[in-house]
């Protein structure tokens, strides 16, 4: 059974149309609650002013995307003091990307984000950075000073620990870095 057709939702403060066709409605019956999830085909935003609005890493100067792996076998080499290593690092050189409220830059260069297994945990934890491709492992939170200081900061790969390389601007480059 279909649910009484909605014109209208509040997405973010914005108001937005939506289709009434059961067909792009997502039903959860909670016992007798029904929440409704309608996924509306209109919903693509081609005005790059409300992007921003929405999703202000949009407009950020965004220069850097480092990924800390807390898989099950990462997190049992430590990957969570790993990223909290990260996070406060990057916070007190005021480079991480974020909310104001929570201690973060809104004008940050820096993005944090945790992710699940990459593949290699069996030697992590594991840390990628983006858009220089480079995959370090073995990674302690100890080393987070010299991976910030050294590679984020000055540019230069902590040698190391970096396991490979995937580069889109060279596929030539791609590949484990030799020893």
């Amino acid at each position: 059974m279909c649910p009484p057709p909605c014109q209208r939702r509040s997405l973010g403060g914005h108001t937005r149309s939506v289709p009434t066709a059961c067909q792009s409605t997502v039903l959860f019956v909670l016992g007798c609650l029904w929440l409704v999830i309608t996924m509306a085909e209109d919903s693509f935003i081609e005005d790059r002013e409300e992007l921003c609005e929405l999703a202000p890493v949009a407009a950020a100067p965004i220069r850097c995307h480092v990924f800390v792996c807390t898989g099950k076998s990462c997190s049992a080499v430590g990957s969570a003091a790993v990223k909290e290593a990260f996070e406060s690092e990057l916070k007190a050189r005021g480079i991480l990307f974020g909310k104001e409220k929570k201690g973060k830059n809104p004008q940050g260069s820096v993005i944090l984000t945790e992710c699940a297994s990459v593949g290699f945990c069996a030697i992590g934890a594991a840390v990628l950075i983006y858009p220089d491709g480079i995959w370090y492992a073995q990674v302690r939170a100890s080393d987070v000073a010299e991976i910030v200081a050294e590679h984020i900061i000055n540019g230069r790969v902590v040698e190391r620990l970096a396991l490979m390389t995937v580069s889109g601007a060279d596929p030539g480059t791609a590949g484990i870095l030799p020893a």
